[in-house]
């Protein structure tokens, strides 16, 4: 390998000399004799020495753009030096103690995916583990409530845990993996009480996870999976749930007020007294959910699956239902007619 880079030096060199050299004779060759009436020898040696120092000017630019590349790959491999080093440290600190530190743990790897969109996915996966393991459910981690805790005594997120509320935080403003699909990976959380407003979430996974009174308003939770959650009394208006996975999630009393649930599965979920006003849920799948008492008003349902649905009690009033369909298990309100609401039978 030395030899030839010795080899490719010598060639270099030789080429230079010769640029410098023996070019310039070429590019102006010695002139006729008819042209030495025109030009005299001082004329042209004048051309040559102005070609040579063209020559050299060339090459001291070429030289200087080498400089430059090289200078500029020390420079990048100096960088992810230090993007290592300060990976490495916001680790550690994940893994302190001391609030305080954890803390600045998570803001750090948070400038770091904002600086280093490579390392975003990493990133990532590293501050959702980070919940998994210090909001786990079951709860089983210091200075978890209890799973039996009654819902008003259930205290906010970050007041028992101020580290995974940031993380939350963290995870909802970021920006995605340059060129990288990235699915959260959240399941089995304790997230009650949690602050996600305006989250940006799309494609994550909250598997089982407990939203219970969690502030999902405006969160953009598109494609989620969302099978088994637990959402009741939470707080979900405005959210952007198309397309999410919400099979046998728990809806009880959840505020779902111009929620978008276009395309949503909602098979054999709970939506007892749940709050939907205004709710978009064109060709949502709602086999088998419960909707009793839940509010409607103003629902859009156009296309919806509701066969097997339970809806007694529940308000229709300005529902938009045409196109959708139900079956004979399907329980309408008293005194509803679903064949004038533009419902069709469908086994």
């Amino acid at each position: 390998m030395r030899v030839r880079l010795l080899i490719a030096v010598a060639v270099v060199l030789a080429f230079v000399l010769w640029l410098v050299l023996f070019a310039p004779a070429h590019l102006v060759p010695t002139p006729s004799e008819a042209d030495l009436r025109i030009i005299d020898a001082a004329r042209r040696l004048e051309l040559q020495n102005d070609v040579r120092t063209t020559l050299l000017q060339g090459l001291g630019g070429l030289a200087v753009l080498i400089g430059a590349f090289f200078t500029y790959r020390q420079l990048r491999i100096a960088r992810e030096g230090q993007v290592t080093e300060r990976f490495t440290r916001a680790i550690d600190q994940l893994g302190n103690d001391n609030m305080d530190v954890r803390l600045g743990g998570i803001y750090a790897l948070e400038r770091i995916a904002n600086d280093s969109p490579q390392d975003r996915a990493a990133i990532g996966e590293v501050l959702t583990a980070f919940v998994r393991g210090h909001a786990p459910w079951p709860p089983d981690r210091p200075g978890q409530l209890d799973k039996d805790t009654a819902l008003q005594d259930i205290r906010p997120l970050r007041t028992w845990a101020p580290d995974v509320q940031a993380v939350l935080t963290v995870l909802g403003r970021r920006k995605p993996p340059v060129g990288i699909l990235e699915a959260l990976d959240l399941a089995d959380t304790d997230l009650r009480y949690g602050n996600l407003r305006d989250a940006d979430l799309q494609g994550a996974t909250f598997e089982f996870a407990w939203l219970t009174g969690a502030d999902l308003h405006r969160a953009r939770l598109q494609r989620t999976m969302l099978f088994g959650a637990v959402l009741a009394y939470a707080r979900l208006s405005e959210a952007e749930l198309q397309g999410a996975r919400m099979d046998h999630a728990q809806l009880q009393k959840a505020d779902l007020h111009l929620a978008q649930l276009q395309g949503a599965r909602l098979v054999g979920a709970r939506l007892q007294r749940a709050r939907a006003i205004g709710a978009e849920f064109q060709k949502a799948v709602l086999t088998d959910a419960d909707l009793r008492d839940a509010n409607l008003g103003d629902a859009q349902l156009q296309g919806a699956d509701l066969r097997g649905g339970q809806l007694q009690g529940a308000n229709l009033t300005g529902a938009q239902l045409n196109e959708a369909h139900c079956s004979a298990t399907t329980v309408w309100p008293v005194g509803f007619d679903w064949k004038a609401a533009g419902v069709t039978l469908r086994e």
